[in-house]
């Protein structure tokens, strides 16, 4: 399980033999809280589902083009009936271009290992 420098630097103040419980009880919250998140969120609409094509390392997927497409028949007040191909031609030309994954991955330059992805 990974754990941040803050719980980390907490951890150091405490006695060796609290860390293993401590690190169970914020293994147990975690899983508690993904349980409970399962059961809570809407993660069977559709909307949301569609929503993943804009996480940078998505867009080049085969079912990007669809849910990106099917986005933009969802919102009319801002993308206009006639212009959906033209967000779909768009997105064609996005999928294939080549960006640097600096752009949207942040990255720790001593140690050159990602800290982590930039969430959309």
């Amino acid at each position: 399980m990974e754990i941040g420098e803050t719980t980390r630097s907490s951890l150091s103040k405490l006695k060796q033999e609290q860390h293993k419980g401590v690190l169970l009880d914020i293994r147990k919250f975690l899983s508690t809280t993904v349980q409970y998140l399962q059961t809570k969120l809407p993660l069977t609409n559709g909307t949301l589902r569609d929503l993943q094509c804009l996480q940078p390392t998505a867009r080049s997927t085969p079912v990007s083009e669809s849910c990106i497409r099917r986005l933009a028949k969802k919102l009319p007040q801002v993308i206009l009936e006639d212009e959906v191909s033209v967000v779909t031609d768009e997105w064609k030309v996005y999928s294939v271009d080549d960006i640097p994954r600096s752009w949207y991955c942040v990255e720790d330059s001593t140690e050159d290992v990602v800290i982590s992805d930039v969430a959309l």
